[in-house]
């Protein structure tokens, strides 16, 4: 029984130790080399050099755990990872995602044979020892296929972990968990800062907070570790009132807003904890989205070599919006079509606009870079959508041509240029952009039209 592990801070090399202690041979890789250090010396664990190594070193039908944050950290990793895997391997995602990105990327892992799990995992540095708490989403086969790394990573084989349901359902889960943690702290630090402001009852926090972990209804682990701070620092001098948000709690308080009950947006209050914004892809994003925000898709168009990709990031990190780039979802067969130099026709497209459309209906809010050259083909993309918006990013053949000559995209020679020209259908209620202009201004000049 093996297993690949990518990402090996506190929580992924610890559980890479659990499985490995529990009789899994594991395959781990971090890019940084004092995390595989780290590792060195530990049975049934060995660490490689790269992830084609480690996509090498296991065999059949293969498994890997990503232990790395949400965004750009896991998106990088799985750029270069998706290419070595192979139909019926499955890749389970253990890092704090959002769950309509896991959603999607399940769809996208499905169009390549691949399996995809979303994992939620709970427990911290306190793991190795004590057990992982698991929410898997994804399909029976799928989780089937992890079951026995999970039966190792719980607690005990048939507790602590959970087929939560489709995917998305286990990141889901997840984000829901740490609202409750999030909720549960701010409780106990607003508790605690009432009790020592009363001075005159002369309050030890410390043994007040360790009486409350016996018999009483707020006993609890985070009580457990409050008790174990107020007993060595009772005036939290040395704690600062920070916790760091990887994006459930501002997930969890906008999801209650969007469907309307619940936390009513109380995760987003000022308190005596505060969520710190960190590296996490969606916290800006999400953090702007508000009863007054309307969803909306927005699809910039145009033919290879206009700039849609540029001008689509660029307009995505203004609208603080998730960026999709079409290309990426081209299924081999076209991908290998196109590098021949042949263009994609009508039937080529048909499944790709449809899983374009599908996860542009899950997402609600994105910037999606599309050529979407003619209007039955943003009639696909837009279908069931209530507010899509194009973008024409307009340039002349001989403009575009040099951009093309000045590139190398992977599969897109400029050798089609001419016949995306010519199946150009000039789109009626798009927003044209002249792309002479900088990227910078083309930006402005949209974000202001759309507004």
């Amino acid at each position: 029984m093996e297993i690949g592990v990518v990402g090996l801070g506190r929580m992924g090399a610890n559980m890479a130790r659990r499985m490995a202690r529990g009789g899994a041979r594991v395959f781990a890789y971090d890019r940084d080399p004092e995390a595989r250090r780290a590792l060195a010396g530990e049975a049934n664990v060995d660490c490689v050099e790269g992830l084609a190594a480690l996509a090498a070193q296991l065999g059949g039908e293969r498994v890997i755990l990503t232990m790395l944050p949400a965004g750009a950290p896991t998106e990088d990793a799985l750029a270069e990872l998706l290419p070595l895997l192979s139909a019926g391997d499955t890749l389970v995602d253990g890092g704090n995602a959002f769950y309509k990105d896991s959603m999607a990327r399940a769809l996208e892992m499905s169009q390549r044979g691949l399996r995809y799990i979303d994992a939620g995992v709970s427990g911290g540095v306190h793991g190795l020892a004590n057990g992982y708490c698991l929410m898997l989403g994804g399909t029976p086969k799928s989780v089937e296929r992890f079951e026995p790394f999970a039966r190792l990573l719980a607690p005990a084989p048939d507790t602590g972990w959970l087929h939560c349901g489709p995917s998305g359902a286990g990141h889901f889960a997840k984000m829901i968990h740490n609202g409750i943690e999030y909720g549960m702290m701010q409780a106990f630090a607003e508790g605690f800062a009432l009790l020592a402001a009363r001075k005159d009852l002369e309050f030890d926090l410390g043994r007040l907070a360790e009486t409350w972990r016996h018999g009483s209804v707020v006993r609890s682990w985070l009580l457990d570790l409050c008790a174990d701070i107020l007993r060595e620092d009772e005036d939290l001098e040395r704690i600062a009132p920070v916790v760091a948000d990887s994006g459930e709690g501002r997930w969890t308080a906008l999801e209650s807003v969007e469907l309307g009950h619940g936390a009513d947006g109380a995760l987003l209050q000022p308190g005596q904890v505060r969520l710190r914004e960190e590296t996490a892809r969606h916290d800006a994003r999400e953090i702007r989205r508000t009863r007054d925000d309307p969803d909306m898709i927005v699809v910039v168009m145009g033919v290879s070599g206009s700039g849609k990709t540029t001008i689509g990031k660029l307009l995505a990190e203004r609208l603080a919006v998730p960026f999709l780039d079409a290309d990426e979802f081209h299924p081999p067969v076209n991908v290998d079509k196109m590098a021949a130099g042949t263009p994609l026709n009508d039937e080529d497209r048909k499944p790709w606009l449809a899983t374009l459309n599908e996860m542009l209906r899950q997402r609600q809010n994105a910037v999606l870079a599309c050529s979407a050259l003619k209007e039955s083909y943003r009639n696909m993309l837009s279908k069931g959508i209530s507010d899509c918006r194009f973008v024409h990013l307009r340039g002349s053949i001989e403009l575009i041509g040099e951009r093309l000559k000045e590139r190398q995209h992977r599969y897109m020679p400029a050798s089609l240029l001419e016949s995306q020209f010519a199946t150009l259908e000039q789109p009626v209620n798009a927003l044209a952009v002249d792309i002479a202009l900088p990227p910078e201004l083309c930006v402005e000049q949209i974000a202001a039209s759309l507004h």
